[in-house]
């Protein structure tokens, strides 16, 4: 009774796995042996045994499949061939389709499918997303372009940057470390989530917040192919020489680089603090480099330009519309520092507000404590996890790079031997 009721509680198997079961009890020659071991039934093998050819075929048309049953039929193949068609040629051209306007389409073409009924309309809107393989997915990118248009766009771009990597191209002797990108990400002195956990039914959920959420510093982040961290860079909002940033220095410590602008963005006059305090600074006299940017207005004026490229530096932009693709930064780093950064302040939120009163005041962050949450989740960013950013968009190691151009010489030496 206990194996029996053991057997119940196992989970479906896909007719790959059901397969697998089925070829293990054959070179086994006991059935009831492989049963046991997989909590299954004796007779269940024997079925499968039977029904090996519908398995095989339904597994190439869907190898995730889990039975050979195709469920109920179909009531209007045309009708949802129509359906099939619209989605396909809409997200062609990156053009949203919700559940409700494909509801609102199947009646446009016919007023009797599923007797017209709500209900059943969106019973079937579900089935028939599955049985057509797919699903409701959340937005990754806005944009203006079309996704195939980005994807070619993001080649071009790659093969002719590696290019210039190679032997006899303009960045030959630039080394992975001073293949650099950077880029500017906004942080919250409020980095509260937008979920909690809480018990169900209440129709309202409440969180504590200091009323600073639209408070924000934006920060320089700057980092090289062979996984190397570049010191960040603080902008703050206040005016420039004023008191708030000649105090910086004795309110953050020694080390940390931070400056002010009246929006706390990047300007002309903190691209050259960044120049001057860490690129600079990096560099150490190296002569050979190169910097990848986007094409943010403050990095394309011709002073940040003329300035690097005295310090031996090429620079080259990232189209506009293209970072999500094509900036290491973007593709693969700002997020985790982000989430890091967040973690950082639950930690302090958690501590802080426990022991409130129901109205005692809650303080904002302080500069110091973001500044230091920052610093922390800059550190905790792995050096694999920039490399493999740089990977993942579509950059080559030097090694890379040249290993194609070695195989040929070997193979010229070859022939002449």
């Amino acid at each position: 009774m206990n194996a029996i009721k053991e057997r119940k509680r196992m989970v479906t198997l896909t007719l790959k796995e059901k397969l697998a079961i089925l070829q293990e009890a054959e070179e086994c020659g006991n059935i009831r042996a492989i049963a046991r071991k997989h909590k299954i039934y004796p007779q269940q093998i024997r079925q499968w045994r039977r029904d090996r050819i519908k398995f095989q075929h339904a597994i190439e048309r869907n190898p995730k499949v889990k039975t050979i049953h195709t469920g109920k039929s179909v009531e209007n193949v045309t009708v949802e061939q129509d359906i099939l068609d619209w989605i396909t040629e809409l997200r062609s051209k990156d053009i949203t389709v919700s559940t409700r306007q494909t509801i609102a389409k199947v009646l446009s073409l016919d007023e009797t499918f599923h007797n017209g009924s709500t209900n059943a309309l969106w019973k079937w809107i579900y089935v028939f997303l599955k049985r057509n393989n797919f699903s409701i997915r959340r937005i990754t990118h806005k944009g203006q372009k079309l996704s195939g248009h980005l994807q070619q766009v993001h080649q071009d771009v790659i093969d002719a940057i590696n290019k210039r990597f190679c032997i006899g191209g303009t960045l030959t002797d630039v080394t992975d470390s001073m293949f650099v990108n950077m880029d500017e990400i906004g942080v919250y002195y409020e980095s509260s989530p937008s979920t909690t956990i809480n018990e169900k039914g209440e129709k309202t959920i409440s969180i504590r917040c200091t009323g600073s959420k639209s408070k924000r510093i934006s920060i320089c982040v700057a980092c090289a192919y062979d996984g190397t961290k570049l010191p960040l860079l603080f902008i703050f909002k206040g005016k420039p020489n004023a008191t708030i940033e000649k105090n910086l220095r004795n309110e953050l410590g020694d080390g940390v680089i931070a400056c002010c602008q009246e929006n706390s963005w990047m300007n002309e006059r903190v691209g050259q603090i960044w120049i001057e305090k860490v690129w600079k600074q990096y560099l150490n006299g190296v002569d050979n480099s190169f910097l990848l940017l986007d094409e943010f207005k403050c990095h394309m004026q011709g002073s940040f330009v003329k300035k690097v490229n005295e310090l031996g530096t090429e620079v080259d932009f990232i189209p506009g519309g293209y970072t999500c693709r094509l900036q290491p930064c973007d593709v693969g780093v700002n997020k985790p520092l982000k989430q890091r950064i967040e973690n950082y302040y639950m930690g302090w939120a958690i501590e802080k507000y426990q022991d409130l009163g129901p109205g005692d005041k809650i303080q904002a962050p302080t500069r110091k404590e973001i500044t230091t949450w920052c610093l922390k989740a800059w550190e905790d960013i792995s050096i694999d996890t920039i490399k493999n950013a740089f990977r993942h968009v579509g950059f080559e190691t030097n090694k890379e790079r040249n290993a194609y151009v070695d195989d040929i010489i070997e193979a010229l030496n070859i022939v002449a031997i």
